[in-house]
């Protein structure tokens, strides 16, 4: 190491002790003094290492398409996994909003509380892949991942426009360090957030687009927000003197002092696409704040007071409360057991949940999709809980202490929290008790400190930084794929958070026992129910999944009595009642079967499934006034399902309404050109009035629609042999066998008529 190597090491090391400096550059005690003694005379300190300077326009663009490399690679296993049983049917696959892109579908996503969130734009989104797609669970997750790899580049960006604007510090042996640092600092945390196992939920998980969607414009919008702080723009656009204006003077004279100015276009941007973040999920409301945290550290625009700074950001905050207002409105059910006060084991978890996510970041063991709260709360779980409360508030008292020394330690503590607070359960708006997904972007905080200790630890050594960002990569790259495979499908998911939590939460082993009734896995069903029936309090949902895996084994009293109980537990619970009409009806009890769909209707008016069930009973009791009405109810309330729409026309047809029952088939194909079902039951009708030619057009038409369900495929078969069509029929058997090996003959959730 050459003399002036060894100068600019140790003032670029000044911080050691005269020992350590002396035992690294060779040179004794006096000697390095001498050195620091010159530099604080004066002498122009080095500049920063050649390979963490500004780097040219090229090397960003390079390691932005090294992050989507990175990341694509890393999440390519997403791609094979299915839709799990959590929120994805509600939400994606029995969801009949999503499939047509209409008007109504436009009001529909604005006006829902589907799922307890206002996201008309993840809606969108959701239809929009149906549109490309279908039900294809690979559209769903590619569009998470790419959106995922946005929100990585826009990371690096932010980060990036950061770190430049950083002020140096006066005296320092190299002011110009956090530009210098700009580069790896950003792209190490951006690999960190890009490869980080903690947001595997938010990623592999179809139904949480919101959260990756959402942030694509929360980061977006913070990018923007950093270059309008830095770059102060300001475009003022007058209009006075266009044609158009004078055409207004001349015919409303009250606008000739009015003049329309767009100032900031960048901040007009942030505002845009921050309403664009709140539009895809509410958890956006925090941006605001972060705006400000900003103004304090590191850009200082507080100085001057804060009446400016909220000035600028009113129409932010107006925002966020309108937000706050909706979101507030969609929770009204969720909130309801609430009213009477906030639990106190709620703020203790609070508390809890600032230090376990810091935990799981530094070390992303045990992650599961679904952490539970304990069964009761143990003195050692209290101990844990008032050990985080301790914790957060002398980080809290220690950040703030040193928010002159070390600001921007108080400003990562501020962003984390706020950025966490809209989702640390002070209202429990679930029955976990933390969420992986909920460290989405409050993760960023945590990143971006341990990679610019790691930047600085290995400045004098590009070698080193280079091993370190590729360790990290790997290991945590192969972290992520390991729990991507948590996410295959359902039973993978709730296999892996009873082996995380055995025996502590009835809610996995319940979502692990109907992830086994899809599978036809009867036996392993029944165990996973009675596991979850073992595990305290009883709840009416595990007794419910008891009853349902004890009908398919065919031990109907035990099936009855288990859903009795489930009812015992929540009078109000609909779900009972329409597992228990499926008995009934099994039985052959009609009337009970009625009785519990009318129960349930009054409980929940707006379900057109329990609508079409009781009119599947009134059939049976010949009752077919009764049963059109509550057909027509069902297709009203769900006008796209071609079961319901088909029952309405049958039981027209069994009313002797034949022209009403074709009106309605018509109407059928009208909304749907592509499901075989209108034209099998068309040609079903014409069969019935000797009507051959005609039969056989709409089941040749029916069979054409290549059926997926093996029950249709078999009846237009059946059909075409009473018409002779040996051929076709025989084409018909095969392809509902087919199906049903294929395991698409599934029992119906729903029923038709006699």
């Amino acid at each position: 190491m050459s003399n002036e190597d060894k100068t600019n090491f140790i003032l670029r090391k000044r911080h050691l002790s005269l020992r350590e400096l002396s035992a690294q550059t060779g040179l004794t005690e006096g000697e390095v003094a001498e050195v620091l003694k010159k530099a604080g005379q004066g002498k122009t300190p080095p500049p920063a290492p050649p390979y963490f300077r500004m780097a040219g326009k090229g090397v960003p663009a390079g390691c932005a398409a090294l992050l989507a490399l990175a990341v694509a690679l890393c999440y390519l296993p997403v791609l094979h996994n299915d839709f799990v049983n959590w929120d994805d049917p509600s939400t994606i696959t029995e969801n009949p909003a999503i499939r047509h892109l209409d008007g109504a579908f436009l009001r529909w996503m604005f006006t829902t509380s589907a799922t307890t969130n206002w996201m008309p734009l993840t809606w969108l989104s959701f239809a929009l892949d149906y549109r490309i797609g279908g039900l294809n669970p690979q559209i769903f997750h590619a569009t998470n991942v790419l959106l995922h790899l946005l929100d990585t580049i826009l990371v690096f960006g932010v980060c990036f426009r950061l770190l430049k604007a950083l002020p140096g510090k006066e005296g320092a042996a190299s002011p110009d360090a956090p530009k210098a640092f700009a580069l790896p600092v950003a792209f190490l945390t951006a690999l960190l957030f890009g490869l980080h196992p903690i947001h595997v939920e938010s990623v592999a998980w179809a139904t949480e687009r919101k959260d990756v969607l959402y942030s694509l414009f929360y980061l977006w919008a913070l990018y923007e927000y950093l270059g309008y702080v830095v770059s102060k723009e300001s475009v003022e656009f007058e209009v006075l003197s266009s044609k158009f204006w004078k055409f207004l003077k001349l015919r409303f004279k009250n606008l000739n002092n009015l003049k329309f100015k767009i100032k900031n276009l960048k901040l007009l941007l942030c505002f845009l696409l921050y309403l664009l973040a709140l539009l895809s999920k509410p958890m956006a409301v925090t941006l605001p704040f972060v705006f400000l945290i900003l103004d304090d550290w590191p850009y200082r625009r507080l100085g001057r007071g804060w009446a400016p700074a909220l000035r600028e950001k009113a129409p932010f905050f107006a925002l966020a409360l309108a937000s706050a207002v909706v979101t507030f409105w969609t929770h009204e059910q969720t909130l309801s057991y609430a009213r009477s006060g906030v639990e106190w084991y709620w703020i203790l978890n609070a508390f809890r949940s600032v230090v376990f996510y810091l935990l799981k970041m530094a070390w992303p063991s045990g992650l599961a999709a679904y952490y539970p709260f304990p069964p009761s709360r143990t003195p050692g779980y209290l101990l844990e809980d008032f050990s985080a409360v301790g914790l957060t508030l002398a980080a809290f008292y220690f950040f703030f202490r040193l928010r002159r020394k070390a600001p921007y330690l108080w400003a990562a503590w501020l962003y984390y929290l706020v950025t966490l607070a809209p989702v640390l359960g002070l209202i429990q708006s679930g029955s976990q008790a933390a969420a992986d997904r909920y460290t989405y972007l409050p993760s960023l905080a945590f990143f971006l400190l341990l990679s610019a200790a790691a930047a600085r630890w290995v400045s004098y050594n590009l070698t080193l930084y280079g091993v370190i960002s590729l360790s990290a990569a790997t290991l945590l790259g192969f972290l992520t794929m390991g729990q991507i495979g948590a996410w295959r499908n359902t039973s993978a998911l709730w296999e892996r958070v009873t082996q995380v939590y055995p025996d502590e939460n009835p809610d996995a082993y319940s979502g692990l026992g109907m992830s086994y009734i899809k599978a036809h896995r009867y036996d392993e069903a029944l165990d996973a129910f009675s596991r979850a029936a073992s595990i305290p309090p009883p709840l009416e949902r595990t007794f419910e999944g008891l009853g349902t895996a004890l009908a398919y084994k065919d031990r109907i009293p035990e099936a009855i009595k288990a859903f009795d109980y489930a009812l015992t537990l929540d009078p109000k619970a609909t779900g009972p009642r329409a597992q228990l009409w499926h008995v009934y009806e099994k039985l052959g009890q009609h009337e009970e079967a009625a009785g519990q769909m009318e129960e349930a209707i009054r409980l929940e008016p707006g379900t057109a499934l329990y609508q079409n069930n009781l009119g599947v009973s009134y059939s049976f009791l010949k009752q077919y006034p009764e049963a059109e009405a509550a057909f027509a109810k069902a297709h009203q309330l769900d006008p796209r399902n071609s079961e319901y729409l088909v029952n309405l026309a049958t039981i027209c047809q069994w009313e002797g309404k034949a022209p009403e029952a074709m009106e309605w088939y018509w109407k059928g194909i009208a909304l749907d050109p592509t499901e075989p079902l209108y034209d099998l039951k068309m040609g079903d009708l014409f069969l019935s009035q000797g009507k051959k030619q005609k039969a056989l057009e709409r089941l040749q038409k029916a069979w054409e629609l290549h059926p997926t369900n093996p029950k249709v495929a078999r009846q237009i078969g059946e059909d075409f042999e009473k018409l002779g069509k040996k051929d076709l029929a025989s084409e018909c058997f095969a392809q509902a066998q087919r199906l049903a090996v294929a395991g698409k003959d599934q029992p119906p959730s729903t029923g038709t008529p006699p």
